[in-house]
């Protein structure tokens, strides 16, 4: 019976203690960034009153930049860039986002919401990175866990490729738009 007790006890603060995002929690300061990863040497960008700290890593086994973006003192958006690789060419970056969209799609319900400029591609997969490299399509997934707004986008604007995973908090997001 005693057992019983502790086990129900300890749920709420196993549940408290499950992390966001790489073992950072919503709302996380800096210094518990620092203090959690103490051997990682941080850039750091100040951008009105955001301030961002990033670093380099490989992550599902293409290379990233992990982005950690505070407001008053407060974590609410992480990501991972992975239009690092200028190299890449449009099948490239589509098998790494399919990729990328597999491992989510084990962890959360992912919905895909792709927006269409030109929907001459639209119904033939093959044909994606064509319509990626025109600009005509932005391959969009979008999901919810626990607090958390998960978006993950590739296209191709500017004349580049974008390919992004966000992690946000919904609260702040949420208290930020209004």
């Amino acid at each position: 019976m005693k057992n019983l007790i502790v086990v129900f006890l300890l749920i709420p603060l196993l549940c408290i203690s499950q992390n966001d995002f790489r073992k950072m929690n919503w709302g996380d300061s800096v210094n518990d960034l620092k203090e959690k990863y103490e051997d990682i040497s941080f850039s750091i960008e100040k951008v009105r009153e955001l301030i961002v700290y990033s670093h380099s890593d490989y992550v599902g086994g293409i290379d990233a930049k992990v982005v950690y973006t505070f407001i008053n003192d407060e974590l609410f958006v992480v990501a991972y860039l992975f239009s690092t690789d200028s190299y890449k060419d449009s099948k490239e970056r589509l098998r790494d986002f399919y990729s990328i969209s597999k491992r989510l799609n084990d962890k959360y319900n992912m919905d895909r919401n792709d927006q269409w400029i030109d929907e001459r591609w639209k119904d033939d997969p093959d044909f994606f990175d064509l319509a990626l490299i025109s600009g005509d399509v932005r391959l969009i997934e979008i999901g919810e866990n626990e607090g958390t707004l998960i978006q993950h986008i590739l296209e191709k604007t500017g004349g580049s490729f974008t390919h992004n995973l966000l992690y946000s908090s919904i609260e702040t997001v949420n208290s930020i738009q209004e």
